[in-house]
């Protein structure tokens, strides 16, 4: 299966892939509610606009994901995106488990592709979460990429059936390898061969977003397109 979004044409959202998720009750002590709006989602000739913004005496923001729709297993991902940098802010290009074959997160398994922290301006994380190695343990994989992301970056997953690699723009960043330094080979350790939805974000404040200077917003993650080519 292939698969080939470019927002910069495409002017509305298409259904047949996304859903918006909304509420104001979320994960990780962020702040925001997660709004259908054309003040947190909307498109312009860069592409699609997630914006997060100080109205209505709350932050709202916007929340993508193709859960049920669109998923992923093996082969190479790629989101062409521009982050926002504000303090407080956290934007997410992630994946979940679709179908929860071994139970609720973290059983099931997380790919955080790319995630940036407003707070800590010069680097990007790329992560993943099983139920043996999770943040909640203090031992999930965790790699940490330092790079001021101005402007778009293209941030590819290459996922094997026993590798998980993050390219930015071309060059090879880390890879995650199943078993490496004496992690268990079980699926609490390595859930990462069944299919898996992807997640577009922009939280504000909580456990990784920090600490919140409402100067710095509004902020938004611009996704020019989203490429999938299956292995």
């Amino acid at each position: 299966m292939s698969v080939h979004i470019d927002f910069r044409t495409i002017h509305t959202l298409p259904k047949e892939f996304f859903n918006v998720e909304t509420g104001d009750t979320w994960f990780n002590r962020e702040i925001q509610a997660y709004t259908d709006s054309l003040d947190t989602l909307f498109f312009t000739d860069q592409g699609m606009h997630l914006k997060a913004l100080y109205q209505n005496g709350r932050y709202e923001s916007a929340r993508l994901t193709t859960e049920g729709k669109l998923t992923f297993l093996y082969g190479r991902l790629s989101i062409t995106a521009k982050l926002p940098k504000g303090r407080g802010a956290w934007p997410a290009i992630w994946l979940l488990s679709d179908t929860k074959p071994f139970g609720g997160w973290p059983k099931s398994g997380e790919i955080d592709i790319v995630e940036y922290r407003g707070n800590h301006p010069d680097e990007v994380l790329f992560s993943l979460h099983t139920g043996t190695y999770n943040h909640r343990k203090d031992g999930h994989y965790h790699a940490v990429h330092p790079m001021t992301p101005e402007g778009f970056h293209t941030y590819t997953l290459d996922w094997q059936a026993e590798s998980l690699s993050l390219d930015i723009d071309g060059e090879k960043i880390h890879t995650f390898t199943k078993g490496e330094h004496g992690r268990d080979t079980d699926d609490a350790g390595w859930p990462f061969h069944h299919p898996f939805h992807l997640l577009l974000n922009i939280a504000v404040g909580g456990m990784l977003g920090g600490h919140v200077v409402d100067a710095d917003f509004p902020q938004e993650m611009i996704i020019q397109s989203i490429t999938y080519e299956e292995s």
